[in-house]
């Protein structure tokens, strides 16, 4: 891991200064003849106003790039920031699947590395200063006075002039294209003539006036490849002379001390005041990678519904080697289930970092969908901390700083009362037989549907008996079986958003968390998934911006069957588990217990469960499925209709 950091440095001085360039693929560089060489002075004033003119460059005051980047070599991914300000200070963040978050900056002075795992933070013996001089494009003289120049080269398809100089006990090379000017390739070379690293560039693009590269790609003298991607580039924002500071040591807990109550919570961005862009997947909700105690990463989803700051399961637990403390038993839909608790345990997801925080340990093995594992979820002391904007049209998270976060949108601005960790908000909902109710509501990204009635209310509105209703399928929750009945809404009403003919569930159960009377139900992510919501707590509001998908219809299952994952031979199937009666499943000769093997001949291994509820969803669509039936193999047409 040392070692795929180490050649990092060269990285953060190509990619955070004005002078800043990125990537072509590696060549091998074939020495030609020169002719009418130009002088260093030449082939620098063409590199400045390629770049823009010395003007432009002048008028810049700070940098924030923010993309990805692989690595072949090493198998990693991940998310990375960068910055830059005058007269020379750089940070460098960046989240590398398999290893974790890993910080390199300099402050002026000192040049620095936090490395994932370490609760130390080490200074960097070699670091070439000029190179971090953010107006080095056009200091390049002045910074490396010893400048010769070297003849012509081709690199790849250009043309490219060549210019040396010693730098410490190396010597560094810069390639820039004789027609455009702009800077393609660096290399820094051992005594020897060795290539110690390269760094080579590509995809420039204006931004402000100035030619600005979005790609980078690196290889050192072992092969250890790295590409960089930037999405973003902004010049003149305003980055705090904190953010290149050193960090002072690291409090992190480990394994070994987790179960200590000892220790104030602590958070902090790895940088700036927000962490942007966190990619999430969203089939049943908001799913991110995170990392615990520096094992990981995990898979947690965002729990608006959940009053604690982080849930884990105990085969997870486990398997940090922490020791579960204080069981108890906690009330969920289906029922009761054991819960213990963990602290001191430390958290981390791109751009952030967490220590000293609690977590609830649930007795379930983590929840899969066909290889894709739920190992918990961050609750209402996760989301407190920061401003939650979730993008389910883009599929990303940001977290802002709540103290200082200011909204400048045009959404819908809904107030939340939140009483024992649990958010709630009033809505307005008209029946389809024109009756209105008007009720308070759960706020809760962790659950699947639309929004439920509990069980009093829906008592108490007659909604179990008034207008038409389905039967849905039994559910298995955390806490046992769940029973609803499902009806349709003419409009639901968020503030001054109207939502057409909305599907609405109804709970049967007169135990567990669906019978609750304080609230009248809650509202679920398939009605929030049409927004870009933004969750403020600090400031008792959620915020909903209409995506493209806000006047979408509302779909239930048209199957009438219930699956569940199974194997057959080593082979992913899934069981039915139950069908419905009057259904197309229960006219088509469907049963319980046959395992579904395929569909319209593709192999049922190749879909996830959700991705077969979406499937069943289509209004009149036939499908031939594959089943076994004991020792017998059937194939049975299912025509799919609307049954709500």
């Amino acid at each position: 891991m040392k070692r795929f950091f180490l050649f990092l440095v060269c990285l953060l001085l190509a990619t955070t200064s004005v002078a800043q360039d990125t990537s072509l693929p590696s060549t091998a560089l074939r020495a030609t003849p020169a002719s009418d060489a130009p002088t260093v002075e030449g082939v620098l004033d063409k590199y400045v106003q390629a770049r823009g003119g010395r003007e432009a460059l002048e008028k810049l005051s700070s940098y924030s790039a923010k993309g990805s980047f692989t690595s072949t070599k090493l198998k990693s991914k991940g998310p990375v920031e960068l910055f830059a300000k005058p007269p020379n200070k750089q940070l460098m963040v960046l989240l590398a699947s398999g290893y974790g978050n890993y910080r390199r900056g300099f402050d002026g002075a000192t040049a620095w590395e936090k490395m994932p795992g370490s609760q130390s933070v080490s200074n960097i013996s070699v670091f070439a200063k000029p190179d971090a001089d953010f107006y080095r494009v056009i200091r390049m003289r002045q910074e490396f006075p010893a400048l010769a120049f070297k003849g012509k080269q081709n690199l790849s398809e250009h043309s490219t002039y060549v210019l040396e100089s010693p730098l410490m006990k190396w010597t560094k090379r810069w390639y820039f294209d004789a027609q455009s000017g702009l800077l393609l390739r660096t290399e820094t070379t051992s005594a020897a003539g060795k290539v110690l690293n390269s760094e080579e560039y590509a995809d420039y693009r204006s931004v402000d006036g100035v030619a600005e590269p979005f790609t980078l790609r690196q290889v050192d003298n072992d092969g250890i490849d790295f590409n960089i991607h930037l999405d973003e580039v902004k010049h003149n924002v305003e980055i705090s002379d904190s953010s290149f500071d050193k960090p002072v040591k690291d409090k992190r807990t480990d394994a070994t001390t987790a179960n200590s109550p000892k220790g104030k919570p602590e958070m902090h961005f790895t940088s700036g005041q927000s962490s942007l862009n966190i990619p999430f997947t969203d089939d049943d909700g908001v799913v991110l990678p995170v990392r615990i105690n520096n094992a990981g990463p995990f898979t947690l989803s965002i729990d608006s519904g959940s009053g604690v700051f982080g849930i884990i399961t105990l085969q997870r637990a486990e398997a940090l080697g922490l020791q579960a403390r204080h069981p108890r038993k906690e009330k969920v839909i289906g029922g009761d289930i054991e819960v213990s608790n963990i602290n001191g345990a430390a958290l981390s997801i791109p751009g952030v970092e967490m220590t000293n925080r609690r977590f609830e340990v649930i007795s379930l093995d983590a929840a899969t969908d066909q290889g894709v594992q739920i190992d918990g979820a961050l609750g209402h002391d996760f989301l407190k901390e920061f401003v939650v904007e979730i993008d389910f049209e883009k599929k990303i998270l940001n977290l802002y700083d709540r103290n200082k976060y200011h909204y400048t949108g045009h959404g819908e601005i809904i107030p939340l009362k939140i009483k024992d960790s649990e958010p709630s908000m009033m809505l307005k909902m008209v029946t389809d037989e024109g009756q209105t109710i008007t009720g308070r509501f759960k706020v809760d990204t962790g659950l699947g549907g639309t929004m439920a009635f509990f069980a009093p209310s829906a008592k108490k509105y007659g909604l179990l008996t008034k207008g038409k209703t389905i039967e849905a399928p039994t559910s298995f929750e955390v806490g046992g079986e769940y029973h609803r009945r499902i009806g349709r809404a003419r409009t639901l009403q968020l503030g001054a958003l109207i939502i057409e003919q909305p599907t609405v569930s109804f709970s049967e159960d007169t135990e567990g968390s669906a019978a609750r009377s304080e609230f009248d139900g809650v509202l679920g992510v398939e009605i929030l998934r049409r927004f870009k919501v933004i969750l403020d707590y600090a400031r008792h509001r959620m915020i909903l911006e209409p995506n493209s998908s806000f006047k979408n219809r509302f779909e239930e299952d048209m199957s009438g069957v219930a699956l569940d994952p199974d194997t057959l031979d080593h082979r992913r199937v899934f069981k039915i588990r139950q069908v419905l009666p009057g259904t197309p499943a229960a006219e088509a000769g469907i049963h319980s217990d046959d395992l579904l093997l395929a569909i319209d001949g593709k192999d049922a291994a190749e879909f996830t469960q959700k991705a077969i509820e979406r499937l069943f969803m289509e209004d009149g669509h036939e499908f031939v499925l594959t089943l076994r039936r004991g020792d017998k193999t059937l194939q049975l047409p299912l025509k799919l209709r609307r049954l709500i």
